[in-house]
């Protein structure tokens, strides 16, 4: 796994199975959805972690797509970033920062 992923992404890693269990705002997903948006997220890091991050993407705004949720959008991010596409990346990140599922800490 490469560095960068360490302590932050393995954080939002196990945030993501009550992010994706409470679907934000209010929209009633169905259980296939969310099942769905579980494996597409499980995808994406086993393409990020092999370094496809174009892969990675697509999986993650497929989720996205589904659950807009902190660790969704920080993994989209965090590869995004990869790909030197860094102000779609700050947008993401600029998202998380003003979620209100976000901790002030």
């Amino acid at each position: 796994m490469p560095r960068h992923f360490s302590v932050p992404f393995m954080l939002f890693a196990l945030s993501l199975a009550g992010s994706l269990a409470f679907p934000a705002s209010g929209s009633a997903q169905t259980d296939r959805e969310l099942s769905e948006a579980r494996g597409w997220f499980t995808e994406g890091i086993a393409h990020s972690e092999a370094g496809r991050y174009e892969e990675a993407v697509s999986a993650f705004r497929r989720v996205l797509a589904t659950i807009d949720s902190p660790p969704v959008r920080y993994n989209l991010a965090l590869n995004l970033y990869e790909l030197s596409r860094i102000r779609e990346a700050d947008e993401h990140v600029q998202s998380i920062l003003d979620s209100q599922e976000t901790d002030a800490a």
